[in-house]
Parts: C-alpha cells; structure tokens; sequence
C-alpha cells in the first residue's frame, strides 16, 4: 500500500500534463483565422506543488485591445517542477496578436513579409510597435523622423523612459 501511496505522489507532482488556457479579448486570434505572434510573456511561479503563488506573471498586452491570453504547463515548465522535485513550479502566460505580414516589416531581417515595397512613413507623435529587449515586443511613441531613421521614446525594462534611434523598418503603426 505504502508502494503504491508514494507512486500516486510521485505521478502527482512529475507527470501533470500540458494543460492550457486560451481567453480572447475584443478581436483577438481565434481558432485558424490568420497567423499569430507572441506579443509579450510572463512566468508565475508556485511553491509545494501550487499552494503558494510566489508572483503574478502578467504579459503586457497591446493597447488596441485585440489579442488573446494563453496560460500554459509546458516542457520547460514541467523541467523546473521535475529538477526541484515539485517544491517549485511554474506556469507561462502569453499575450498573442494577429502577425499581419502584408503590412508590416520583418523585425531585424526576421520572418514577416521582408522590406516593403515602398518605405514606411512616420510622424512625429505616431505611436508604434517594435521588438525590444529580449524580443519582446514594446511600444512607443515617434518623437522625431529621419530618412531612414526615427527615434522613439518609450518605457524600458527597469520602468524608465527611454529614447532610442531606430531603423523605420523595425516599427510598425498601432
């Protein structure tokens, strides 16, 4: 009996499976309806096998308000639960948008629909959308425009506004 008590407990912590959570806000992805990207993410993380919540990971969301929130167990998830013999979980939640590759560049020669044909244009006072730190992506505001260039003033990591001379073809309009 006591064989088969710790075989339950031990299933029980290491063989969770990849449970996943999908909330839609306004017109964000649903289903097939068009290619997405991950617009930001977090990890929260859970003490004794989920009991305690350590923090609240909360992806940044777009300010358009068309997106969708996925919460997900996944394999690196499940890698941090097996290495700590469940002391210390985790959990991954995304914010994905609609990727719209007719009208936007490719992020640093990335994916997308490449250079396009003609070259973007920009205001100053144009709120835009580029990949920041780590790929995540990030959002600010035109405060001047050059040829090829613009600088954006926006928030940085450490919660500090920042000004940055950019490629236009790193930007997309919001």
């Amino acid at each position: 009996m006591k064989n088969i008590s710790f075989l339950l407990l031990i299933s029980a912590l290491f063989l969770q499976s990849c449970f996943v959570t999908r909330t839609t806000i306004g017109d964000g992805p649903r289903g097939k309806k068009g290619d997405t990207m991950v617009y930001s993410k977090a990890r929260t993380f859970y003490l004794f096998a989920g009991l305690i919540r350590l923090n609240i990971g909360q992806p940044a969301t777009p300010s358009h308000g068309n997106y969708q929130i996925k919460s997900a167990f996944n394999f690196g998830d499940m890698l941090i639960n097996f290495l700590t013999f469940g002391i210390l979980q985790s959990r991954v939640t995304k914010a994905i948008v609609f990727d719209d590759h007719e009208t936007r560049p490719a992020f640093n020669g990335q994916g997308g629909g490449g250079t396009p044909a003609a070259k973007p244009q920009f205001a100053t006072g144009d709120k835009v959308m580029f990949k920041g730190a780590f790929g995540k992506m990030a959002e600010g505001t035109v405060v001047a425009v050059g040829d090829i260039t613009a600088v954006v003033e926006f928030t940085n990591m450490f919660k500090k506004p920042t000004k940055k001379t950019m490629s236009i073809f790193d930007l997309n309009k919001m």
